[in-house]
């Protein structure tokens, strides 16, 4: 999302789910609702203001799984 280095040992914080898991538990394992971003843009996009780059992730992940 902001270009970030992510470090070499992977946290769970990494994974964003861009459709959240309480609206769609379906979607929760799926490859295209995953979004590797780091932790400062996962709690602007938890808190209800992503980045630019996350906003166009949320967007295509809804065109995907039909969500409007």
């Amino acid at each position: 999302s902001c270009g970030k280095d992510l470090h070499i040992l992977p946290r769970t914080y990494y994974f964003d789910h861009l459709i959240e898991k309480s609206r769609r538990p379906d979607l929760a394992m799926e490859k295209g609702n995953i979004f590797i971003c780091c932790l400062e843009c996962h709690a602007l996009k938890t808190s209800g203001f992503p980045t630019l780059v996350h906003k166009e992730a949320i967007e295509k992940a809804k065109e995907k799984f039909g969500i409007s």
